[in-house]
């Protein structure tokens, strides 16, 4: 079971010998060209792995624990959106990796080590554009997601902004159908990021396969021209998103900060009845500190991205710098969607007693029964 194919060279002394090579193509041998890859590049994989797997579960549970409690409160809708992105980003994210990492350092890197029938389904022409544009496709959802995820963060902010400050006009401005309507507006845009990029690949396309025809090399000029205005509008965007929730935060911080003093003085005059909200406005400055950090390292690692030339549509290698560059935002990227399941949705005691619920019946072997939550069981958790 493989290929045989007869390879005859001439050498110096007019002796001709022929060279028979068996190549077998099973899992065994492919899993000996794992070694071609360095241990601290497998190590890199496996965290992102790791992460992704941990993200999806996670994710995947707050939809569902959020799908059976309500959907009807703008808090909740918000941050089944977010979770909804951070989904995208463990999948997608992680097939970036893989699939950069497989073709990259296992076959693009050391090709002549390689397996002789690997070489060859890997390294020939029509794979060399299946690669191309499967990794366009799959990097540009994954960056849609953060981008969706990063909109969607100054949502919520804007929510707790009106929830602390106006907390008995709240559901008069934060309606549930202005919410839908914010949650529609910040898919869209990714939508027209979309719109941008693919006429580019496909410009890139022909230009591939006719580089010396004229109209090919005005087309091209024209797609490079696209993707530039595209870029530079991303980055002016995720700029504006720096500014606008770090307004958004610092005028809920200090309003926060003034609360939390009244409600200490009030405590000192021996008000008990004020300390109800201290655990309310605890959470959050939690909530919000953490949506400031989680925006400034996701736009920041987006910028630094565009700044270092990375583009993860041409399929030339990267320099080592620029590998550990996209190692890293790959790991803050696929880190934040974790990360906002334990901020956003696990400090949330009835979220953690439905998901206890949820995990118990599942693992009892009932998945119907922990999907469908009784009415006991329910109760509708909003962030205060």
């Amino acid at each position: 079971m493989g290929i045989i194919y007869n390879e005859t060279s001439d050498f110096e002394k007019g002796t001709r010998l022929e060279k028979l090579y068996v190549y077998s193509v099973n899992l065994s041998d492919i899993i000996t060209q794992i070694e071609i890859v360095d241990n601290i590049d497998i190590i890199q994989l496996m965290f992102e792995c790791l992460i992704s797997l941990f993200s999806i579960a996670a994710n995947t549970l707050t939809l569902v624990v959020i799908w059976e409690v309500s959907l009807n409160h703008p808090a909740q809708a918000l941050r089944a959106a977010m979770a909804l992105s951070d989904l995208l980003q463990g999948l997608f994210g992680s097939g970036v990796a893989v699939w950069n990492h497989s073709y990259y350092l296992w076959c693009a890197n050391q090709p002549e080590r390689c397996n002789y029938t690997v070489n060859y389904i890997l390294l020939n022409e029509e794979f060399y554009v299946l690669h191309s544009k499967l990794d366009f496709i799959l990097s540009l959802i994954h960056w849609a997601s953060l981008y969706s995820n990063n909109l969607i963060l100054i949502i919520m902010t804007f929510d707790r902004y009106i929830a602390v400050c106006y907390p008995l006009r709240y559901h008069c401005i934060m309606s549930m159908r202005r919410t839908r309507i914010a949650i529609v507006i910040n898919w869209m845009i990714p939508l027209i990021y979309w719109l941008i990029l693919i006429p580019t690949q496909i410009n890139n396309d022909m230009f591939m396969k006719s580089a010396y025809h004229p109209s090919s090399k005005m087309m091209h000029c024209v797609a490079t021209c696209f993707e530039f205005v595209a870029s530079s509008s991303l980055i002016l965007i995720y700029v504006i998103t720096i500014i606008v929730c770090m307004v958004a935060l610092s005028i809920l911080l200090l309003y926060q900060l003034n609360k939390a003093s009244k409600i200490s003085k009030s405590l000192r005059e021996g008000m008990e009845e004020s300390a109800v909200s201290t655990e309310a406005i605890d959470f959050n400055k939690i909530l919000v500190i953490s949506m400031m950090v989680e925006v400034l390292v996701l736009a920041g690692t987006k910028i630094v991205l565009y700044t270092t030339s990375i583009n993860y549509k041409t399929l030339e290698i990267s320099s080592s710098a620029e590998d550990n560059i996209i190692y890293l935002t790959n790991w803050f990227v696929l880190s934040s969607t974790f990360f906002n399941f334990i901020i956003y949705n696990l400090r949330i005691p009835a979220f953690r007693s439905q998901s206890l619920t949820i995990i118990k019946n599942w693992f009892k072997g009932t998945i119907y029964r922990g999907i469908q939550i009784k009415g006991s069981h329910k109760s509708n958790f909003v962030i205060y």
